[in-house]
């Protein structure tokens, strides 16, 4: 992603990943504040890439997990948002780039927890003119102005994020949840994205116009390094593509880097045109959509892996998105456009996810009885009390799945996911009609509640609540 998006001056300070306050509005940062927090998110953003790493090579080959292990990440203090892979085996992140991807996950977020919408595609278009206005004042030799963050610019826009606060936010589980999603996705997207540069050596070529390159191959000279923009947005499909691959093998549904792929569409001004001379080496974030959609279709490998990893509903809700942003007009977001976001943690209520629920379900009762064997995947981790290993597949509605097999005499295997839903009751019902015949139980606990159901082989399926959290536990007989 060589792409020089723009220039954020982030002097309305609004850190959203710990435990900083936001200031208001009206306050401006000085210059060693933005750079404090700056470089926080650089530290921040090496932990959550060191965390991907390990998770991201499990997807690769062997070949290709040998040249991920001997790549270097670096994220760069700068007011530019920014990721590129260099030739020399390192890969550049702004740290205003992690920001920028933590405050759209925040907006898309609130629009979801909050049903707000609107707001969403408010600060879209602000932050994208933002964007726009600092580059060009920056490039002649002008002052930047402020640019808000999520926070405050739900201060700043009352009639159409009324009601939004940090607070609010801060105290929603559901929304902290989906946010956590889509920065982790976002970077996933990043690393496969720029990884797949390194892979096909993309960042070993020089950029020349298309005359140039016929110039010089008439004289006989060495053009096989040479790329023209049209070229170079050949291999940025590519590798948006081999990006949105390995997060379906990771289990993130490609819906999730949106944070990424709409703050973009903000910058172009939802145009189709990225830039208004022919030397755009990356294609519009409006095409990107459309031609990712279309590549994707055609590519029977990609959408088996979407049925394996049961992410239909997010596929389609990702389709459908995609077309509404491909049929915005310049300077016109696309109307409700997140109003989607309840898919991007695949909470779809629909018949298809219900469906998928219940065959998951089915699979991992059935493989309870014999270990878990038939849905354990690789090893996760491995410590005194457990060993955990990753699912092959998921669990449709819920996330974050993992089976343990623990080492203390007597205690049988589980399987343990995340709700993507917060309804307990709605959930205790989807689950019971997976399993009508089976007895069931309810039961208050001191913390929550727990709601089980257990098979005629022994097996148990439990919802259990506690402190805003709902887990779903499958347990192998005694």
């Amino acid at each position: 992603m060589k792409r020089l998006a723009g220039i954020l001056v982030l002097i309305v300070g609004i850190p959203l990943l710990g435990a900083q306050t936001s200031q208001p509005p009206t306050e401006l940062m000085s210059p060693s504040q933005i750079t404090a927090l700056w470089h926080w998110y650089a530290q921040s953003g090496d932990r959550l890439i060191s965390d991907i790493r390990p998770k991201f090579r499990q997807v690769l080959d062997s070949q290709d997990k040998a040249l991920e292990s001997s790549l270097e990440y670096e994220i760069i203090i700068t007011g530019n948002t920014n990721a590129f892979a260099l030739r020399n085996g390192r890969t550049i992140i702004t740290a205003s780039f992690l920001q920028i991807i933590d405050s759209m996950a925040t907006v898309m977020a609130a629009a979801q927890a909050f049903n707000k919408p609107e707001c969403l595609g408010s600060y879209v278009e602000y932050l994208g003119e933002g964007t726009r206005n600092n580059t060009w004042l920056v490039a002649h030799g002008r002052p930047p102005k402020p640019v808000a963050m999520a926070f405050g610019y739900w201060q700043l826009r009352p009639d159409v994020c009324g009601g939004l606060t940090e607070a609010g936010f801060r105290g929603s589980q559901k929304a902290d949840d989906l946010r956590e999603l889509l920065i982790h996705a976002s970077i996933v997207y990043l690393i496969g994205h720029e990884f797949c540069h390194h892979k096909f050596h993309d960042n070993v070529f020089r950029m020349v116009r298309p005359e140039e390159k016929s110039l010089h191959s008439a004289r006989g000279m060495d053009v096989s390094r040479e790329v023209t923009p049209s070229e170079q947005v050949a291999k940025e499909k590519r590798a948006d593509l081999f990006g949105f691959h390995k997060m379906v093998e990771m289990d993130y549904p490609p819906i999730a880097a949106m944070p990424v792929l709409v703050f973009f569409l903000g910058v172009e001004g939802f145009s189709p045109e990225a830039s208004g001379d022919n030397d755009q080496d990356h294609p519009s974030a409006v095409v990107r959509f459309s031609d990712m959609i279309d590549a994707t279709k055609a590519d029977s490998e990609f959408m088996n892996l979407i049925r394996q990893h049961h992410l239909q509903t997010q596929w389609e809700a990702f389709t459908a998105l995609a077309g509404q942003f491909s049929q915005s007009s310049p300077g016109q977001p696309a109307q409700g456009s997140g109003g989607s976001a309840e898919s991007f943690a695949g909470q779809s209520d629909s018949d298809s996810a219900s469906s998928d629920k219940c065959a998951d379900l089915a699979d991992y009762a059935n493989s309870a009885t014999r270990g878990f064997t038939s849905v354990k995947g690789p090893v996760a981790s491995n410590d005194s009390d457990e060993v955990t290993f990753r699912p092959k597949h998921g669990i449709a509605g819920f996330g974050d799945c993992e089976i343990k097999v623990y080492r203390k005499p007597g205690l049988q295997p589980s399987a343990v996911c995340r709700a993507g839903d917060s309804d307990f009751g709605g959930l205790s019902s989807s689950i019971r009609s997976c399993f009508p015949n089976w007895e069931a139980r309810h039961k208050s606990l001191s913390s929550g509640e727990e709601y089980q159901l257990t098979g005629p082989s022994g097996v148990t399926v439990r919802l259990r609540s506690s402190v805003n959290r709902i887990h779903l536990w499958i347990d192998a007989p005694d």
